[in-house]
């Protein structure tokens, strides 16, 4: 965690206004776009951060990205359990309109769709549906 003092020092800007990007696969978090696979775990990386001030994390499965295989819906949930006052945005595999679904039941704060709307699996009419309904956290 060699950027936790830019997290501390920035706090006094609001900490709402910084959103920390955590990169992982089979929950150690990637690095070096993501070529590499750190020693560190994805929930160890969140609490550190935490604990400096951060409070938004956008958690992003490398090995789903791209690939709309649905996103990594375990390990989001023991994420929101671990840290229930983090705020969370999914990213990698989100691929249906169920899957935005699932992250809003999880209570997460957001999900990243981008292929899923690029190859059609995921409609903006299905998608303005899905958000209407009173469910979950929106996202």
């Amino acid at each position: 965690m060699k950027s936790a003092p830019i997290i501390i020092r920035s706090a006094r800007f609001g900490a709402e206004r910084i959103i920390i990007g955590a990169d992982f696969k089979d929950d150690y978090i990637a690095v070096s776009a993501w070529t590499e696979q750190s020693t560190q775990r994805l929930p160890d990386f969140i609490g550190a951060y935490l604990a400096a001030g951060a409070t938004t994390f956008i958690c992003t499965d490398v090995s789903r990205d791209g690939q709309l295989q649905g996103p990594a819906t375990a390990t989001y949930a023991a994420l929101r359990q671990q840290f229930p006052a983090a705020q969370f945005v999914a990213s990698g595999g989100v691929t249906t309109v169920a899957d935005v679904a699932a992250m809003r039941e999880l209570g997460m704060a957001g999900a990243i769709i981008g292929k899923a709307i690029y190859e059609g699996t995921i409609t903006e009419a299905a998608l303005r549906t899905e958000l209407q309904a009173p469910t979950g956290a929106q996202v």
